[in-house]
């Protein structure tokens, strides 16, 4: 079994139907799973009773009390009653094998994340579905949802203690789900990507919680995740992963298509060849704004099957 991590927002305005929307999701995975809820916050401790979660309201965080990851999954590591944690945002929807899917994973240290798929503003989603891919497949066709592109992450699967000497990192803000890809690409964890298998939903919100998307992706606590981790620059996303999860296996991929990427990575990363890796960076740089290398083209259709 497996022990759900979370910071939710406060209970009000939209927050309150899409979190509670979560919750119902995540209880429905299986009666025993474990919701341990982090930080305090208008309405949370109502919920945490309501959906029969674990409330841990004080943790350390920044000066606006947004958690840190390092100290959730630090408290997590000792009080969590099961071995395979995961992190998720208090937006995200997980299909009902979830769990089965998981379980594929070999390794004994390994960190699984996945493309999300997002929903629009006006998306009408059965959370409970049992045809989760009929549904996904159903808000596709009517121009509701989409894939994300790889950069962002929304859910990390990990095992118990994996995050030794984690440096602080502030959750929801720019660069932390990278930072963490780059903590496991330079210690040789496995990176497993899920897209294919895991089919999470990303439920639409404005950034009403925030003074917008920028403060969020480009504020003081997103400059500062990246500098405590050191990727201004080469940062990793779900295309570099080195392993993919498909149809019940994990298979290794090598991270991603273009040759020059995955050379700037294995040196930036697994060798701690900053200055070098550079190189390989502006060639990259070049190549796009040449046109000569194109994204990664991975449709919604092509991962959601019948």
């Amino acid at each position: 079994m497996i022990s759900l991590l979370t910071s939710l927002k406060p209970f009000k305005g939209n927050a309150i139907r899409l979190q509670e929307n979560a919750l119902r999701n995540w209880r429905r995975l299986d009666p025993t799973i474990e919701i341990i809820i982090f930080g305090n916050g208008e309405g949370i401790a109502e919920q945490a009773i309501r959906f029969g979660a674990r409330y841990i309201p004080e943790i350390r965080g920044n000066s606006k009390g947004i958690p840190d990851f390092a100290a959730i999954v630090e408290h997590a590591a000792v009080n969590a009653r099961y071995d395979v944690q995961v992190y998720l945002n208090g937006d995200i929807l997980l299909p009902s094998d979830f769990i089965s899917q998981v379980k594929h994973v070999p390794f004994g240290q390994y960190l699984v994340v996945g493309q999300r798929i997002d929903l629009t503003q006006d998306a009408v989603f059965n959370h409970l579905a049992v045809e989760w891919n009929k549904e996904i497949r159903r808000s596709s066709s009517a121009g509701h949802a989409q894939l994300h592109n790889p950069a962002g992450q929304d859910y990390f699967v990990f095992p118990r203690g994996l995050w030794k000497d984690l440096a602080p990192l502030i959750i929801g803000r720019g660069a932390y789900d990278n930072a963490l890809v780059a903590y496991c690409l330079r210690r040789k964890i496995p990176v497993v990507d899920a897209t294919w298998s895991i089919h999470a939903i990303h439920q639409w919100h404005d950034y009403s919680h925030v003074k917008g998307a920028n403060e969020t992706l480009g504020g003081i606590d997103a400059i500062a995740n990246k500098r405590v981790h050191d990727i201004q620059h080469s940062n990793p996303d779900i295309e570099d992963a080195n392993w993919r999860l498909i149809n019940d296996r994990v298979v290794h991929s090598g991270g991603s298509r273009n040759p020059v990427r995955r050379l700037e990575i294995l040196l930036r990363y697994r060798l701690g060849l900053k200055h070098i890796s550079y190189l390989c960076r502006a060639i990259t740089r070049l190549a796009w704004l040449g046109g000569w290398l194109k994204p990664r083209e991975l449709r919604l259709d092509t991962i959601v099957h019948e």
